[in-house]
């Protein structure tokens, strides 16, 4: 991603491989973008170890005739055309929008905001000069507490990389971002919207803004961007819950009227500060630090050490960096970074029109110096300067200090009781190379600790900040070096407590990184690149008083998990494509929030949100807890928390149990009925209507974005002919084919409302072809006939009956997560695990009813465990531990143990259909055809005609619905007679016996 430096136009020199043929204007190119344009038929390949992997020498030839060939064939716009004009041709495409997942925001305001223009600009060629402009004072209330920053950007069709960009408020850094990349199909245009109520008083009062986007304007990239950004402020919806601002911001940054980051890199070391003074009484002081990483640095995740990044001309290093903050040269505070990827990197085809995480809102750390106030107080300036260990290239950072006074006291005394901060972190490594195969792995670990009693006016605090650091990376290079796969996993636990136990602060972040890439060089020249990964940011926050206790900074208690998956294919000669899939859920004390979002070749096919609020349940202080970790796993740790409740807290604990136990049985008493076929007694508190009104929002959500098959062979021969008869008349039973192959799966909402995807159809097309399920049509009856258990057994409704039982949860008190994770495996998964058996129990009398072939049932799980291991390149196992493992964490029971139940299931299944009255109704309509002799060949052709007019007339009046029972009856009549005639012997003479 593009940027600049504020004592210098012109771009520093690139420490990348180049061309011989590398020319100034190339350089400009290199420096201002180091990922892949979105576009790769209209622009040139940006550098030949765009993905910091290993290549061979080789990549000089391919790099330069890539740029020979793609600039060739690029279609560019007219640089001299007017960027309204060029928005305007745009128009039949328009702007497609782009969005990055986050948090919800605006989550405590109120009423219309009070909106104060910053800036607003078209960055044409604007590399090495931002935008700069003053701003008017906010003529907004005080009540107007909240603000928010909103950042607008566009761009029209055309050619441009990725760039960097930047806001600054006076000085304050309050935005780290960058761009989208335009096509020449259509432009693009996203919205940052981000809670800056710290800065308050930095936004109200006026004066400097800089804007940074470093573009580049030529022949080639012709996409200008347009920027607008606005400050808006809101009345709290909740006044106790609205940030509490700090008394001073003080920036640390290059300038207030120019970039505002400083260039950080191994040149320029020693140069990367500011000398600040802090108020000698002031009593807390954070840092808020926002960075990003650039040029060789832009992937450093993927980097191989020095020797061997030396012998194949790609970017070294190794993958291991740490950001330090420094006072006077002392470490203070230490960040093991998330990776960015911009919308170009990797392959820019998985980021359209989802974006990476931090793409658009890069994420930021809020680090606690007051340990260290010791350093600041004397009233003295003191060098505040950043660094990255290990670090190769460019890294843009800069900070805001965040003070809060004492205001009674005019000096602040600081006693230091403990302190151990290594200067350096050097990670250990493993390797194993053969050619240019290679396998390295590098681990390390850090810890940092400080304990400080701060002497105020209203008496002596105790802070204590104590840090746990760990990293792992396993990088391969294989297939002489053109296949690399990266595997990291970093992790950084802070906890930060006031002595006495007033307040304690836990911090734990996560960020896994998984990825493969293969490039293909051509001997003409040209490339094919194929780009998979796991990305994942995770964040939890855990305060142990909802108050916040003594801390001063607002600290607001949340579990933030974003998972992204992506994979694409670029060719140079013909362009890509990719997937990206995106699952976010987000926690606080308040609500969860959750989003998934799919997208598939430039365009969303999946955005579904939902909230849900928890009840208002006050919480005490119980004093004294001391949190002691009892057991960690790869997949649970466990925290057991000692308390001792004060009577107070005894009787609330007494009283909300009997209460919560009062409304369990009630409900249990008042609402029983009996599962039909199983005959398990269940409860179910509520009514049908409520249940089918329920499930028709839900299937009407879940299908409105999705590509419904409203016609074709898929649902006249396979729906029509399966479906309908297995429904009860309980239900407006509907039937909903989505175009979805990757996802084999169905679900039933409630009220007889269920989705096939075709992945689930092309599935039993392969276990039929490999001989593991004998009939299509059985095997999608096990499917249906399983969802419709669901519905009969109101199992949605069932779940919700038991909400009171969630609430006693709370009631309770239950906060340790060990408590919690019982409840979850010994209750939750349990009864999950039983719902999905009685539905396969269901599901087996109903299609036998229905005269399917009910020993299909157990063949359908047989095929999808050997399938499913197919698709994921892996042996089937008869291993019981990982069958019991993988029963105990899931929802669904394991489908070795479905199959055994459904085969203990099957000789009754069959007696069910014997009995069966339809199934022996059909079965004599089938004999009095065949006895018919010479009429059946007629009888056959009029049920031909009769099914293609009924599907035209089904194909008007229900598009996405099955056919009718009379459709289905002819259907199963017309396949048994052929099924009969084939098995009758040949007559003498040469005729088919009828």
């Amino acid at each position: 991603a593009g940027t600049s430096s504020e004592t210098s136009n012109r771009p520093a020199h690139p420490q990348r491989a180049r061309a011989p043929s590398w020319s100034p204007a190339d350089e400009v190119r290199a420096s201002s973008h180091l990922s892949f344009c979105v576009d790769p038929a209209s622009c040139a390949f940006s550098s030949p170890s765009v993905l910091s992997i290993a290549m061979t020498s080789a990549v000089d030839r391919v790099w330069k005739n890539a740029v020979t060939l793609l600039a060739a064939q690029a279609q560019l716009r007219n640089t001299t055309v007017d960027l309204e004009e060029s928005i305007n041709l745009a128009a039949p495409f328009g702007l497609q929008p782009s969005i990055e997942v986050r948090p919800p925001q605006l989550t405590n305001v109120q009423g219309p905001p009070c909106v104060l223009p910053l800036g607003s600009h078209v960055f044409g060629h604007s590399w090495g000069h931002p935008y700069v402009g003053k701003f008017n004072p906010s003529t907004c209330g005080k009540d107007y507490s909240v603000a928010y920053v909103k950042w607008t950007a566009s761009a029209p069709l055309g050619t441009q990389f990725d760039r960097i960009a930047g806001l600054w408020v006076n000085g304050a850094e309050l935005l780290r971002t960058s761009t989208q990349e335009p096509s020449r199909r259509s432009g693009v245009s996203w919205e940052v919207v981000k809670d800056v109520t710290n800065y308050w008083d930095v936004l109200s009062r006026g004066g400097d803004v800089v804007i940074a986007l470093d573009n580049v304007l030529t022949d080639k990239y012709n996409s200008s961007f347009t920027v607008d950004v606005v400050a808006e402020f809101y009345k709290p919806r909740d006044v106790e819950k609205a940030p509490k601002k700090p008394d001073l911001v003080l920036p640390v940054s290059a300038s207030t009227t120019n970039y505002g980051w400083f260039r950080v890199e191994p040149s320029s070391a020693g140069s990367n500060f500011k000398m600040i003074e802090v108020p000698r009484n002031t009593e807390e002081l954070y840092m808020e630090l926002f960075l990003s990483h650039h040029q060789c640095d832009e992937f450093f995740y993927g980097n191989a050490p020095n020797d061997y990044a030396n012998a194949t001309q790609s970017c070294g290093g190794g993958p291991f960096r740490e950001v330090q903050v420094l006072v006077d040269g002392d470490v203070v505070g230490v960040v093991w970074p998330f990776p960015l990827i911009f919308t170009g990197g990797l392959n820019p085809y998985m980021w359209r029109p989802v974006v990476a995480t931090g793409a658009f809102d890069a994420p930021t750390y809020m680090l606690n110096l007051t340990p260290f106030l010791d350093k600041f107080v004397d009233g003295q300036s003191h060098n505040v300067s950043f660094a990255v260990d290990h670090g190769i290239d460019f890294w843009p950072i800069d900070g805001n200090l965040l003070v809060f006074q004492d205001h009674d006291s005019d000096q602040t005394d600081v006693i230091v009781l403990d302190s151990d901060v290594p200067a350096h972190t050097t990670p250990e490594i493993r390797q194993d190379i053969n050619g240019l195969d290679a396998m390295f792995e590098f681990a390390a670990e850090r810890s940092l600790y400080a304990k400080t009693i701060v002497l105020t006016s209203r008496g002596p605090k105790t802070y204590t900040i104590d840090q746990r650091f760990r990293y792992n990376n396993v990088l391969e290079f294989r297939e002489n070096g053109t296949v690399g796969t990266f595997d990291a996993q970093t992790r950084m636990e802070t906890v930060t407590s006031i002595f006495d136990g007033d307040a304690r602060v836990s911090t734990v972040e996560d960020f896994p990184l998984r990825g493969r890439t293969f490039f293909q060089a051509r001997p003409d020249g040209s490339f094919r690149l194929d780009a998979d990964i796991d990305h994942t940011f995770e964040r939890n926050v855990d305060l142990d008083r909802e108050d916040g206790g003594d801390f001063r900074l607002t600290i607001a208690p949340h579990k933030t998990l974003n998972w992204q998956h992506g994979n694409a294919t670029m060719d140079s000669l013909v362009g890509g494509f990719g997937k990206t899939e995106v699952r976010f859920r987000h926690n606080t004390p308040n609500a969860c929030n959750s989003r998934e979002v799919a997208a598939s070749r430039g365009d969303i096919i999946k955005d579904t949100t939902w909230t849900i609020f928890h009840p208002k349940v006050p919480r005490y202080p119980l004093h004294p807890v001391e949190h002691i970790s009892i057991g960690h796993t790869p997949h649970l740790k466990f925290f057991q928390a000692h308390v001792h409740p004060s009577k107070f807290q005894q009787q609330v604990i007494r009283w909300g149990t009997m209460l919560g136990v009062a409304s369990a049985v009630y409900q249990f008493l008042t609402n029983l009925r009996s599962v039909p076929i199983t005959g398990r007694t269940q409860v179910v508190a509520m009514s049908q209507e409520e249940e089918c009104e329920m499930g028709s929002k839900a299937a009407l959500e879940e299908i409105n974005d999705a590509r419904v098959i409203s016609e074709g062979p898929r649902v006249r021969m396979r729906l029509v002919s399966v479906s309908e008869h297995l429904f009860p008349r309980q239900y407006d039973w509907r039937v909903w084919l989505v175009d979805a192959p990757g996802t084999v799966n169905a679900c039933c909402y409630p009220g007889g409302k269920i989705v096939v995807y075709t992945g689930i159809l092309d599935m039993i097309d392969l276990a039929v072809e490999k001989g593991i399920c004998k009939n299509k049509h059985d095997a999608l009856a096990v499917v249906l006939s399983h969802e419709i258990g669901h519905a009969l057994a109101r199992h949605s409704a069932e779940r919700m009956s038991y909400l009171p039982l969630m609430y006693l949860q709370n009631i309770l008190g239950m906060e340790s997560p060990l408590l919690q994770y019982l409840f979850e495996f010994a209750l939750n998964l349990p009864f999950s695990r039983k719902l999905e058996v009685e539905a396969d129990h269901i599901g087996i009398m109903l299609m036998a009813s229905a005269c399917y072939d009910p020993t299909e049932a157990p063949h359908f799980w047989r095929a999808f465990s050997k399938i499913q291991n197919l698709s994921e390149e892996s042996e089937d196992s008869d291993d019981d531990e990982f069958d019991f493992e993988f029963d105990f964490y899931s929802t669904h029971p394991a489908n070795k143990k479905r199959e055994k139940t459904l085969e203990s299931l099957v000789e009754e299944a069959l007696g069910v259909r014997e009995r069966s009255s339809w199934c022996h109704s059909l079965k004599e309509t089938v004999q009095q055809i065949l006895q018919a002799g010479h009429q059946s060949e007629s009888l056959l052709q009029r049920i031909r005609v009769l099914r293609e007019k009924q599907e035209q007339q089904r194909h008007m009046r229900r598009r996405h619905t099955v056919g009718t029972v009379h459709e289905m009856e002819n259907q199963e009549i017309y396949k048994r007679i052929q099924m009969e005639r084939s098995r009758q012997p040949i007559a003498s003479g040469g005729e088919a016996a009828h």
